[in-house]
């Protein structure tokens, strides 16, 4: 009747054990008292067990129905994720040119200039063509650097807001920026517009920042983007304010200090939310500073964020969804039929981290919104139900394969078995006691 997931990861500990599946998200703490009936019930789920028990257990999926088969229904929830017809992803290229010039770039090459309004416009008809099916649509509006386009941004969401607004259709619009130009005024242009939710890049504390993103007039853009964001904190208003937090090699006591810092001014804000992620060279040419190895990176990546959950005053419930991997339905949006990246004059790319090269272009959109792909990508040719290793893998649906990209360059994953046993203990140290 029933029998073990597969995807448990059981951590035995002093006080007991920490059990978390991959499969669902759930995360457990069985204390000593009742380590040994689990441990018992999890070797034999069809022994007898107290309903509570049972119940508990069958909805967090660490034990399943006898005829449920876990990677069939993973490998669906994947298909049906890449094929989704009544989603639309589109990241809108405003604007190819850039007021900072960060060294670590992943955009290869920016091509220098903005969204045309015919490019526009045929975003708009692409939107209108298939708009009778359409139940979810997602806009970024990405760069570059996208505000440098502001006007014919804002042009186009009142544009897009009125073909809609008679559809059923759930919207969401994100701008991604390095949020120098991001002023209250131009901030509450976009919420007007049905724009709520933002994502602005600082790279670590102050003078590791204004060492890495900076204009050629100013040498300190850390504190006009610092000032911008506590303008914004100070509307009574509801959105959703990220905050990217890279970081190279650096001081991680400075780096401690800096986000004790952030979590003060956001305590229990929760419109603003961190993430921490370690500077990768994509471009291969870093010369004048260091970065982390890939290992250190990602270790650096949640003691940073463990500091912050700490201090910030969130939820417990809350940080184990931001702490613990999640299960997902893909890893990225570059393996859907249904996503399109769109250059400032039309061409489509599908991994951002190949934008502003033609070479990495996939098709061209046309005037009537017609999208012409020249060929599929090898990131939606990537499935990681072709490959027994991953097929095999524990960590599987918190990882669906990974990055297309990562993996055609390194072969290697993201996340191992050892780590995900790390954090488990780091947070229940630091939030089950």
């Amino acid at each position: 009747m029933y029998k073990v997931s597969r995807y448990n990861i059981i951590e035995n500990i002093e006080d007991g054990f920490l059990i978390y599946n991959t499969f669902s998200g759930c995360f457990l703490f069985v204390d000593n008292n009742r380590k040994n009936k689990i441990v018992d019930f999890l070797k034999n789920p069809e022994s007898n067990i107290d309903f509570e028990t049972l119940n508990n257990f069958l909805e967090a999926g660490f034990i399943i129905r006898k005829n449920f088969d876990e990677i069939a229904e993973l490998k669906k929830i994947y298909l049906n994720s890449k094929k989704n017809k009544d989603s639309l992803s589109i990241v809108v290229l405003a604007s190819e040119s850039c007021n900072f010039n960060c060294p670590y770039c992943f955009i290869k090459e920016k091509r220098g200039f903005n969204m045309k309004s015919f490019v526009y416009k045929s975003i708009l008809n692409l939107i209108k063509k298939d708009i009778k099916r359409l139940r979810n649509l997602k806009i970024q509006i990405f760069g570059g650097e996208p505000l440098l386009n502001h006007r014919s941004n804002i042009l186009f969401l009142k544009r897009l807001n009125n073909m809609i607004k008679n559809y059923n259709i759930n919207k969401e619009v994100v701008i991604i920026t390095n949020g120098y130009a991001l002023n209250l005024k131009v901030f509450k242009e976009y919420l007007n517009e049905g724009c709520n939710n933002f994502q602005i890049t600082l790279d670590g504390y102050p003078e590791i920042h204004n060492s890495l993103r900076y204009t050629q007039t100013d040498k300190n853009t850390f504190k006009r983007i610092w000032n911008n964001i506590n303008e914004i904190k100070k509307l009574d208003k509801n959105f959703k304010m990220t905050l990217r937090v890279n970081f190279p090699k650096l001081d991680k006591n400075k780096m401690k200090e800096f986000i004790n810092f952030l979590s003060k001014n956001f305590y229990k804000d929760e419109r603003f939310q961190l993430y921490f992620r370690q500077i990768v060279d994509y471009r291969k040419d870093i010369k004048n500073f260091n970065i982390c190895s890939k290992e250190d990176g990602i270790k650096n990546q949640f003691e940073y964020s463990l500091v912050y959950y700490k201090k910030a005053g969130i939820d417990k419930n809350k940080i184990a969804e931001y702490f613990m991997p999640k299960p997902i339905s893909k890893w990225c949006d570059a393996a859907s039929d249904n996503h399109y990246i769109i250059g400032a004059d039309g061409l489509i790319f599908k991994c951002d981290v190949e934008i502003g090269s033609e070479e990495f272009s996939c098709g061209q959109l046309k005037d009537n919104g017609e999208v012409e792909i020249y060929s599929k990508t090898y990131h939606q040719k990537y499935s990681p139900y072709n490959r027994k290793k991953c097929k095999n893998c524990i960590l599987l649906p918190i990882c669906q394969g990974g990055c297309a990209y990562s993996y055609k360059n390194t072969g290697k994953c993201f996340y191992t078995e050892d780590f995900i046993r790390k954090i488990m203990r780091d947070f229940h140290y630091n939030f089950n006691n």
